[in-house]
């Protein structure tokens, strides 16, 4: 069992009972600590998985706001602090040590009218010793009957997406930016291990042609 430690930083009193309510409605099964401090309040649990459904559920009550990684962009006022930390010590379900636990803090913060309406972050996969690129376009979009702004992930993961008609996945408007590229990096694996199915039958094809050279 992975255990992720969850840490939320609240900055105004008023904002309490929104995030106990919110964790309520996500069925968090484990104790909540609830803490206050002089400045603001600590709402902290230990979680047999990271809880990433409690994002959305916070960014539910603040249509206004957005989660950030960049502090920098927080300096007006974070409204909430979110973290997830997990041990450097964690072990996968095979007694495995964790590659990379998980460290992130995001920063709930105004929305900007400066955000950027597309983002195209680079995806690099391994094949073998080939490195093969892939791109999740994601735009800017609103939801038609409600006005919600959010982000849409295009149906374009092989190239950046430079103008005119791509299909849009319509399942979906997220919250922020990264909800988007997990979504998308799950929607690009069918492309990516047909891609790569493709790339060990051409391996295996060249494999025989020399094989064959050899012989003769």
């Amino acid at each position: 069992m992975i255990e992720t430690e969850i840490t939320l930083l609240i900055n105004r009193k008023s904002d309490i009972d929104v995030v106990k309510n919110e964790l309520v409605g996500c069925k968090v099964q484990f104790p909540v600590y609830l803490l206050e401090y002089e400045n603001y309040y600590e709402l902290n649990f230990t979680s047999d998985y990271e809880e990433w459904e409690l994002d959305t559920a916070i960014l539910r009550c603040f249509p206004d706001y957005t989660f950030v990684t960049d502090r920098e962009r927080g300096r007006k006022e974070i409204r909430i602090e979110l973290s997830r930390h997990q041990s450097e010590f964690a072990t996968d379900g095979w007694g495995r040590p964790l590659e990379n636990p998980l460290h992130k803090t995001m920063y709930l913060v105004k929305r900007s009218n400066s955000t950027p309406t597309y983002f195209i972050p680079e995806v690099k996969v391994l094949f073998g010793n080939e490195e093969r690129n892939y791109y999740l376009n994601i735009v800017g979009g609103t939801r038609s009957g409600t006005d919600e702004k959010g982000f849409l992930l295009l149906n374009l993961f092989k190239t950046k997406h430079e103008g005119g008609e791509v299909e849009i996945f319509k399942d979906t408007l997220y919250n922020t930016p990264s909800e988007a590229v997990q979504s998308g990096l799950y929607k690009m694996k069918d492309l990516v291990n047909q891609d790569f199915q493709e790339y060990i039958d051409t391996k295996k094809r060249k494999s025989v042609r020399t094989k064959n050279y050899h012989e003769r």
